[in-house]
């Protein structure tokens, strides 16, 4: 994915919210990219992509049970003692014989569970509207955070505390990168609420067990 830089005006007020050189680059890099093909670029029909995995999902299939019918082959099924003599022929010391059929046979169904989670992780009934999602505001966060800890060893150093207020910095801040990838709507508050209310669970998480987060100064 290619580098989405900010206008000259984006960038001068990122700055003044206090968003680093170095974080404003993160953003640029990691996270417009991402967040432009997430809420601009169409997605593909939801039945288009499970059908790709799972007919990878039977091919891989297919391919180990074919192995292993090979590996397991016994004198009653000659063709298969036969077929596997001629792989094992000649392959004394170089990794063509049995033991790399049998890592390919471990490979594949290693893959094939891969596989079987990512069809899981697909939602059942229509896609959601994705500008509610709260996914793209964690990323560009992510990558906020990543920069001012490159620039200052601080990741909350540009003092922006997530919230969903119409007047604070990070709800302007993401306002910004909405409008940076020309999304749809550039004051997502569904999405803004959402990301808010996961980001304040994860500080009450870390403060049941005894980690200090101290909120900035300024929102």
């Amino acid at each position: 994915m290619h580098r989405i830089p900010f206008k000259n005006y984006q960038r001068d007020e990122l700055l003044a919210l206090g968003i680093t050189s170095k974080a404003i680059e993160c953003i640029e890099i990691d996270a417009l990219p991402f967040a432009r093909r997430f809420l601009v670029e169409r997605p593909p029909p939801k039945n288009d992509v499970l059908n790709e995995l799972r007919d990878l999902q039977k091919t891989l299939t297919d391919s180990r049970s074919a192995i292993e019918r090979l590996l397991n082959a016994t004198s009653s099924v000659p063709q298969l003692k036969e077929a596997q003599a001629l792989l094992n022929a000649g392959q004394e010391g170089i990794a063509l014989g049995r033991l790399d059929l049998n890592a390919t046979s471990r490979s594949l169904s290693t893959a094939v569970e891969l596989i079987a989670t990512a069809i899981a992780q697909v939602p059942p009934g229509p896609l959601r509207h994705r500008l509610a999602d709260p996914y793209p505001i964690e990323v560009i966060f992510n990558s906020v955070q990543e920069g001012s800890l490159f620039e200052s060893g601080d990741p909350m150093s540009h003092g922006l505390w997530p919230s969903a207020s119409p007047t604070s910095g990070f709800r302007r801040m993401i306002g910004l990168c909405y409008e940076a990838i020309n999304a749809k709507n550039v004051d997502p508050e569904r999405a803004l609420r959402a990301y808010v209310q996961k980001w304040n669970a994860l500080v009450r998480h870390h403060e049941s067990l005894g980690i200090s987060t101290e909120r900035p100064r300024k929102i």
